[in-house]
């Protein structure tokens, strides 16, 4: 089928169900709404009436809400196909739904190449019918509709799969036919061991072991099915096999006097029964082996890299009918196989006798070599260290196939590389239901979600969990999760029997060197989600050249990853380890010591940063001294980037420095105090306030006023951005309380500024210009002009609200003059400057002159790199557009604000924005004479007219 575009719809079931719009793949969301789905399209046009569809999906035992919810599943599907599609490909019919008819599936195309192929047998083309049977046998992915839930989808895989067999078999007879006896041996030789009571795969079998000249491997494979038949079933094989097996006994043994055939290994691990996900990375691996490509699959230790390659290797092994050979060379263990001895393994499986197996590893090598030249064969090396280990096990000449795996990445030339992460959320959901079942999982959903991320989603760590949970039915996985929880007791609860995540992670600790463990160690106090070399720096008291090397040896061994160049992270779990190591070989002093190190580099840098921003501001030069220089930044847009990149981790590391008694608190609170500044609002307040609440827990002795005065700043500015004004008040009075015991006048001022504004936004104008008059003259004496400029644009606000309407306006700009003179066009203060003179202009009705000065405030932020006060201003310019009369740019600003604030996750001022696209919409649709289509309010927030000063800032205070 193809849409008004004549774009191509297809649907695969040959593996996990998807779904494609010409290149685009549809999102098909949950397994039981996929369940649905693959109903629809298996019945190919034919309407399934809701009671099927049910029935289908939960068998005898459906839930309460049964029908409700697969109306919510047809919704979403619909919903997930396009607002034009949506109608015309999944349909309604009668009491139930049907999809389209003509959709394109790879099942029907596989039906219709097994009908090619009858032909081309029929007409005597055994040739060109073998070449169909491959093409069609390719487009088995997985396990059809792998993960699918339900009655309907278990049968339809049982069903499938033995359409599959059927094809298969047909084609190794075709095999046979075409004289290729040898090569079907190693195929038929597994599906015997897959199938041990199916007849027909041991009549093929034993043809191809006669006609290879294996004719007693041939007698003796009847004898074993014979004895099995007889011990399971109690009965003979069929009469075609016996009548078989007499004509061998009969016939004449092909090939005597003749040398014997070469030895064909098969060698390949038993394949994963229970394997999920990883589609992008098995088609992959499978199409760089299909093109004869070697491939090197690496990750950190249990990543699920084997799983991977033997699964693929599984699915490809028929293109090497020479045979497969494998090899784990223990990369991670503290002596690794030897390759002389591998060569001399792989020789013996090829047919060499040991007594001619060459003795020095050179000559083995070349043997190899020579044996397996042009003879297809698979070689698969597991658990590599590096390449030098694996030089002389690669086979020579072209048709050959090399799989190897390695916890660091193996640069070897002509290499397809394939990087293993862990897999995302619903990839693991779906390798843990495989495991426990869909009944317990779907019952429990969000506390398997719970397990699977206190597992770090690793795939070892999900298996060892699913193997507790299948072998004590009496757990819940809420309880498990609850085991899981605690950080120190998490390693222990990930094992079962002998194999455990921490012994993964050990066999990689142990090959470290001295100062790679140190570093592996101190590197774990790190508590953001990636660091920098620069950190890293700090953290281990070395140059930065030494660090980035330690490092990038930790990322060579599979205990370190590099998501982005220059960046690095702990897997959680790997993480979690080291945090283990260090507790037990470094003393608390070294650790807390490198934490300390790693707040000051983060202190002088933040520093640095305020200066770029705000290059007339006193705070800097009032900080603590650092030891560390810092990062230097010659543009406020590079101090802005460079907070709003490592913005989370710089607020984990003040709470874990806080958390730490070791570490000294007064800089942690100046850190914490200085990124709330520099950093856009959204999502990260809640990290400021529990970094906030640590301090102030330990700062309750008068030794720590000074950073207690800190805390309390950023907890009252994130009580005001939540909307708590009485709880910021609250902060305010102890921070300025604080404040006068120290006597540090810029937080004084800071105290004395917010209180102006709470008054200010209550409503309160004469109490407010007189706090504000007072932070005013503070600055000025400071020589603080990024204060003085913040008291004067909220003092023009005041006045405005008092009736002083023309005292307000020039207030306001007097204020941009200032703002132009002290913070240039990177600062701060422009911004907010240019804002409230817009604001005073707008509520003197002059909205045209409003929207000149908010676009300017405008093209400050986009050149500045502000996304939240981007996202703010287009705020107040959709309103002034509106208000103007210009509905169309309401909308255009309204759309921009909803983007951006998605973006830096301000869930505020995107409801303020998809509250005035509505409103513009509205307005269209009025003068068109049309309804205005719906668009979804933002769930979780208030619906009220955006606030006047979302993002004003206080030049070194934090105050709103």
């Amino acid at each position: 089928m193809t849409d008004e575009s004549g774009t191509e719809w297809r649907f695969e079931v040959l593996g996990p169900l998807r779904a494609w719009r010409g290149d685009a793949e549809i999102p098909l969301g949950s397994p039981q709404q996929r369940s649905v789905l693959a109903m629809l399209v298996l019945r190919e046009g034919t309407p399934v009436s809701i009671g099927d569809l049910v029935d289908g999906l939960w068998g005898e035992a459906p839930p309460a809400h049964a029908v409700a919810a697969l109306r919510t599943y047809v919704g979403r599907l619909r919903a997930a196909f396009g607002h034009r599609a949506r109608d015309r490909v999944l349909v309604s019919a009668g009491s139930g739904y049907r999809l389209a008819p003509g959709l394109h599936t790879d099942l029907g195309d596989f039906t219709r190449e097994l009908a090619d192929a009858e032909a081309a047998r029929t007409s005597g083309d055994p040739a060109g019918a073998h070449a169909i049977l491959l093409a069609a046998l390719a487009r088995w992915r997985d396990e059809p509709l792998a993960g699918l839930p339900g009655p309907y989808a278990r049968a339809q895989r049982a069903r499938l799969a033995e359409h599959r067999l059927a094809a298969l078999a047909t084609r190794l007879e075709v095999d046979l036919t075409l004289g290729r006896h040898a090569e079907a041996v190693a195929e038929l030789t597994e599906l015997v061991r897959r199938h041990p009571l199916r007849e027909h795969w041991y009549a093929l079998l034993m043809r191809a072991l006669h006609e290879s000249g294996r004719h007693e491997e041939a007698l003796a494979r009847y004898a074993e099915l014979r004895d099995a038949l007889d011990r399971e079933l109690g009965c003979e094989p069929g009469e075609d096999l016996r009548a078989l097996h007499a004509r061998l006994l009969a016939g004449p043994t092909p090939g005597a006097g003749e040398r014997p055939p070469r030895a064909v290994p098969a060698q390949l691990p038993a394949d994963i029964t229970d394997f999920a996900g990883r589609a992008r990375q098995t088609a992959t691996v499978r199409a760089a082996l299909t093109a004869g490509i070697p491939v090197a699959i690496s990750g950190t230790g249990g990543v699920g890299k084997t799983a991977l390659a033997v699964h693929v290797a599984h699915a490809v092994r028929t293109r090497f009918p020479g045979g497969q050979l494998y090899a784990d060379l223990g990369g991670a263990e503290p002596q690794p196989a030897a390759p002389a001895e591998v060569l001399a393994e792989f020789l013996h499986a090829l047919g060499v006798p040991r007594a001619e197996i060459p003795a020095a590893a050179r000559d083995r090598s070349a043997t190899f070599k020579s044996l397996v030249d042009g003879r297809k064969v698979l070689v698969f090396l597991d658990n590599a260290r590096d390449v030098e280990q694996i030089e002389s096990l690669l086979p020579g000449g072209e048709g050959n196939g090399v799989l190897l795996t390695g916890r660091a990445p193996l640069t070897a030339p002509g290499f397809r590389p394939v990087p293993l992460g862990t897999p995302p959320p619903e990839e693991a959901l779906s390798l843990l239901t495989g495991l426990v079942g869909e009944l317990r999982v779907g019952a429990e959903r969000p506390a398997a979600l719970k397990v699977l991320s206190a597992c770090g989603f690793l795939p070892l760590a999900i298996r060892i969990i699913g193997a507790r949970l299948a072998s004590r039915p009496s757990w819940t996985i809420a309880s498990l999760a609850e085991r899981l929880a605690g950080e120190r007791r998490r390693l222990r609860e990930l094992r079962i029997a002998d194999l455990a995540v921490e012994t993964t992670f050990e066999l990689g600790y142990t090959r470290l060197e001295s100062a790679q463990r140190r570093a592996f160690r101190l590197l774990s106090v790190i508590d953001g989600a990636r660091f920098s070399p620069p950190a890293a720096a700090a953290v281990l008291d070395v140059p930065e050249d030494t660090a980035l090397a330690l490092v990038e040896s930790l990322v060579d061994a599979g205990l370190l990853e590099e998501p982005t160049p220059k960046e690095y992270r702990f897997h959680n779990l790997v993480k979690l380890y080291a945090r283990q190591r260090g507790e037990a070989e470094d003393e608390t002093a070294e650790r807390s010591a490198a934490l300390t190190r790693l707040v000051d580099f983060a202190l002088a840098t933040t520093r640095n940063a305020y200066r770029a921003v705000e290059p007339e501001g006193v705070l800097a030069d009032r900080l603590g001294p650092t030891t560390s220089p810092g990062l230097p930044f010659a543009r406020a847009k590079d101090a802005y980037r460079w907070v709003t990149v490592w913005r989370a981790a710089l607020v984990a590391t003040v709470r874990r420095a806080a958390e730490n008694p070791g570490c000294p608190l007064l800089p942690s609170a100046e850190l914490l105090f200085v990124v709330c500044l520099l950093a856009d609002d959204g999502a990260a307040s809640r990290d400021f306030a529990r970094a906030g609440r640590a301090i102030a827990r330990r700062a309750e002795g008068p030794e720590e006023k000074a950073s207690a005065a800190r805390a309390h700043v950023v907890l009252g500015r994130v009580a005001a951005e939540h909307g708590y004004p009485r709880q910021a008040e609250e902060e305010r009075v102890r921070a300025l309380r604080l404040s006068r015991e120290i006597d540090d006048r810029l937080l004084i001022a800071t105290c004395t500024l917010a209180s102006g504004i709470i008054a200010l936004e209550t409503g309160r104008h004469a109490e407010a210009s007189l706090a504000l008059d007072a932070a005013l003259a503070v600055y000025r004496a400071l020589g603080d002009r990024p204060g003085e400029l913040y008291s004067l644009v909220y003092r023009a606000r005041a006045q405005l609200g008092a009736g002083n309407a023309a005292d307000g306006l020039a207030t306001a700009e007097r204020a941009v003059r200032v703002s132009r003179a002290c913070g240039g066009p990177g600062g701060l203060t422009a911004h907010t400057a240019l804002d409230q003179l817009g604001t005073v202009l707008a509520e003197l009705g002059r909205t045209d002159d409003a929207i000149e000065v908010h676009r300017e405030s405008l093209r400050l932020a986009r050149r500045n790199g502000g996304a939240a006060h981007e996202a703010a201003t287009l705020v107040r310019l959709a309103e002034l557009s509106l208000r103007a009369g210009r509905p169309g740019e309401a909308m255009d600003y309204a759309r921009q604000a909803s983007l951006t604030s998605q973006r830096v996750e301000h869930a505020r001022l995107k409801a303020f924005a998809l509250d005035l696209r509505r409103r513009a919409m509205a307005v269209l649709a009025a003068r068109g004479g049309r309804r205005a289509p719906a668009i979804p309010a933002q769930s979780g927030t208030d619906r009220h007219e955006p606030e006047r000063e979302p993002l004003g800032r206080c030049g070194g205070c934090g105050a709103r």
